[in-house]
Order: C-alpha cells, then sequence, then structure tokens
C-alpha cells in the first residue's frame, strides 16, 4: 500500500507557438477535491487516491485552449459528482473511460452552443494513483510514462499513441524513432470534440512501488525528447519538481514545436520494489501488463505483477498492488513433451510414405483426382486505369504511403544539473483555482492557478 506520494507539474508555451493550447490539473487528494499541489512536499496518498491529468487542445483559432480546458474541468466535476468511485482494477479503468467520455460530450455540447468554436477537439491522458496502484486512460497522443526503482520489464511509454505512425510502430513498419520525426506524427486518429467520431478511450493499470515515478505529458515534450532520454531523465537522483523544469527546458533546447506540459509524481513510502522483484519477474515472463483497448489489444510488452489466466483460472485483478506468484500461471499440470513427439513421428513417417509408396507400386494406386470445382462466375477484370496503385506511387489515386524512416536528430545532452536561468520557474505552492488558467498571467508569489474556462478548442492538431 503507497502511504506518501510527491506531485509536481508545469505547462510552457513553447518557442514556436503564440499561445498555449494545453491545460493540466493535478489532485493530491480527491476525497477532499484538493486541486493543488507544492513543489518538494510530501503528502499521505488517502483511500481516494491522487490524480494528474494533461489535455492537449487542437483547432487554433478554433478555441484548441477552450476544448482542453473544458476537458480537464469536466474530469474534475466527474470525480466531485460520483461520490463513491470503484474499487477494483477493472472498475477503476471503466470509471476513467468513461470520465474521458464525458468530457467529450462537453465539448460537443459547447460546439453546438457556440458555433463559432466547432471544430474543436483535445487529447486527454489520465493517471489515478491509489491503494498500491496506476491507473491510466487516454485518448489521443498525450502520454503516460511510469519507472520503477528496479526498471521493471514496463511498456515505455506505458501507453500506445491514438495516432498514424504508433499505429505504424505496432505493426513493426516503424520505430518508436522514426515515429517521433515522421512527417505526419502529428495525425491521430481519435480525440475529444468530434460529434462524428466519438473517443474510445484506452485504459492500463500497474502496481507501484517505493521510488516509482509517474509521468504524463503533452506531445510537445516526448515530440522534442527520444524516448531514451526520457528514461535517463526520469531516473535521475534529483527531485520530480526539478526533472520535470529540466524536461521541459530540455524540449525547448531541441526546438519547442509544441506547447510543452509535463507532470510527473513519486511514490515516497510504499511497497519495496525488492520484495516483488523475482516474483513479477517469473510473472511478466507469462502475462502482460493489464490493458483495454476496444478495438484491440495494443500489444504492448509484459509488465510486472499482472498475469493473464491461463488454464481456466481466474487472471489476478490488476493493479491490485499485491505481487503476483509465478505459481499463479503454473497450478496447472503441465501435458507431457513425449505424447506430442511420438504424435510428430508418426505424422513424419506418414507423409514420407504417402510421398514414395506410388512410386514403387504405379500410379494406379494413388488416389483418384478430386473433381474439379464447379465453374463460377468470372469476376470482371479492372481496367489499368482503375488498378490499384502499387505501394509507394503517390502518383496514383489511393496509393499507400510509404513510412518515412528518416533518421532521428542526435538527442540533446542530459545537463548533470537542474536546468536553471531560462528555464520555466514556478513559485513553490501552486494551487488551482477555479478563476486562473496557466495561460492567464501569473497571481501574487505566493499562489499559481491553473484551469479556467473561457471558450472551446478544435480536432485535427496542426
Amino acid at each position: 500500500m503507497i502511504t506518501s506520494i510527491t506531485l509536481f507539474g508545469m505547462t510552457d508555451v513553447g518557442e514556436v507557438r503564440d499561445h498555449n493550447e494545453d491545460d493540466f490539473a493535478i489532485c493530491q487528494e480527491l476525497g477532499a477535491g484538493d486541486w493543488s499541489f507544492r513543489r518538494g512536499e510530501v503528502v499521505p496518498l488517502t483511500s481516494s487516491g491522487a490524480l494528474l491529468l494533461v489535455a492537449d487542445g487542437m483547432g487554433g483559432t478554433n478555441a484548441g485552449e477552450v476544448a482542453s480546458d473544458l476537458a480537464q474541468r469536466s474530469v474534475r466535476g466527474y470525480f466531485a459528482e460520483a461520490g463513491e468511485t470503484p474499487t477494483s482494477a477493472e472498475g477503476r479503468e471503466e470509471f476513467l473511460r468513461g470520465a474521458i467520455v464525458h468530457a467529450h460530450q462537453a465539448i460537443v455540447e459547447h460546439q453546438h452552443a457556440n458555433l463559432e468554436t466547432a471544430g474543436m477537439g483535445t487529447t486527454l491522458a489520465v493517471a489515478w494513483i491509489v491503494d498500491g496502484s496506476v491507473h491510466v486512460a487516454w485518448s489521443g497522443d498525450s502520454r503516460c510514462y511510469i519507472l520503477h526503482p528496479d526498471d521493471f520489464d514496463l511498456p515505455f511509454p506505458f501507453t500506445d499513441d491514438h495516432s498514424v505512425v504508433w499505429d505504424l510502430v505496432r505493426q513493426g513498419a516503424l520505430t518508436p524513432e522514426e515515429a517521433r520525426v515522421h512527417e505526419e506524427g502529428n495525425l491521430i486518429t481519435q480525440s475529444l470534440g468530434d460529434p462524428e467520431n466519438p473517443p474510445k478511450p484506452s485504459s492500463r493499470s500497474t502496481p507501484l512501488y517505493q521510488g516509482s515515478r509517474v509521468m504524463v505529458c503533452s506531445d510537445g515534450l516526448n515530440g522534442m525528447i527520444p524516448d531514451p532520454q526520457i528514461r535517463q531523465l526520469m531516473a535521475q537522483e534529483l527531485e520530480v519538481s526539478d526533472i520535470t523544469r529540466q524536461m521541459v527546458q530540455i524540449a525547448k533546447n531541441a526546438g519547442g514545436h509544441d506547447n510543452i506540459t509535463c507532470l510527473m509524481a513519486e511514490v515516497v513510502e510504499g511497497p519495496a520494489a525488492s520484495d516483488a522483484t523475482t516474483t513479477s519477474r517469473a510473472a511478466s515472463a507469462s502475462g502482460a501488463v493489464a490493458a483495454s483497448d476496444p478495438d484491440e489489444a495494443s500489444g504492448a510488452a509484459p509488465g510486472p505483477g499482472d498475469v493473464e489466466a491461463s488454464s481456466g483460472a481466474p487472471a489476478p485483478e490488476a493493479g491490485s498492488g499485491e505481487p503476483v506468484s509465478a505459481s499463479a500461471s503454473a497450478s496447472a499440470p503441465s501435458r507431457p513433451r513425449r505424447r506430442w513427439t511420438a504424435y510428430f513421428l508418426v505424422a513424419l513417417v506418414a507423409a514420407v510414405a504417402g510421398a514414395f509408396l506410388p512410386r514403387f507400386f504405379g500410379a494406379s494406386s494413388a488416389s483418384p483426382p478430386a473433381e474439379s470445382p464447379p465453374p463460377t462466375k468470372e469476376m470482371p477484370k479492372v481496367a489499368p486505369e482503375d488498378a490499384p496503385a502499387p505501394a509507394g506511387d503517390s502518383s496514383r489515386p489511393g496509393a499507400a504511403a510509404i513510412p518515412d524512416t528518416t533518421a532521428a536528430p542526435d538527442t540533446t545532452a542530459v545537463p548533470d544539473t537542474p536546468v536553471s536561468g531560462d528555464s520555466v520557474v514556478l513559485p513553490d505552492t501552486l494551487i488551482l483555482p477555479d478563476s486562473l488558467s496557466p495561460r492567464d498571467p501569473l497571481p501574487p508569489p505566493d499562489t499559481v492557478g491553473s484551469p479556467a474556462p473561457a471558450a472551446f478548442s478544435a480536432a485535427a492538431e496542426p
């Protein structure tokens, strides 16, 4: 059971955009509705848990910042109105997916009432840290990364982008690094706000341990920093506030082509990862991170503490926080391998005999040829000008695009110490009142506000 955590987050307009369409919210205690955090402060994790969410608005002049702001406000309201929340991993994932759909509906309704914002949209990624686990749900290409102190074999990133290039990664046509620098990297396959294409959120859960770190970010961060470098930065022996500031500055130094938002949480007190290392590594060999995708399995790499059911045995509850013993998948008796060897040998002998015996005994002993199938109606031939274009022939309509395999630019070196100077500096205390947005001028030094509504935004990333 996790007993205490520390949280931090910040957003930056970047080096190219003239305004910030990202939005975020952090709640250190959902039960009390405490949407605030203080740099370096260690807070107890209550039974209701803590929440981090990032929304990356789209639409530019059509109010992308309004869509992202409305999304985070809708999720906050969804939790506030829920009363009691589910206690199982499956129930919590379903709850988060419902919160995303609820936010989508709020954005659509706003567009109907405010036609000038038609076409706005946003991505949304939500991480709920509660009991001994983190439950994540997302729509679009905002991401969650998780790093354990013993470097368990979790997917990195923990989420799978809903984007054209990430679909190619999952198909094996691109590497993650090729996808990061691909010219079509900004094309997403789902988001919030499109009435004709409602989101189908994905979700995933995994246990956390003392020293585990959870990061939620917009693509303005991971689009500028390669995943291996993100892993190195997350693993530094620094406070999460310093790492967060450092990542934002590195993304800006790399070009800062988009708005940049980075939130991070660390488990200060919780179950020791070393106690679960042996069993979770054994379990990961036969299991998979608990995941839910309405369309298809994510294909993510196995993770610790999550095992699929085998031999009809029920699977342990994902995200329960309890280490999973390897015996969960090994309890059923294994089949003798000798039986399968014998079957194979018999099949091999029969195949050889069938191939050579007719040569010695004549063709008369062979089986008569099978009757030809009845004639079928011939399909009309495709005229050359209507024939489908071969892959890569971009001069023909409907031609398939060849994945861009442009080599990634050199990665930005990781500074040995936290970046200062040009980096964005936030005061120690960050309160998120309803009346202030990260894009508004900062109030007095003691507090900084978060999300507040204004107008609302569009659905195809520039």
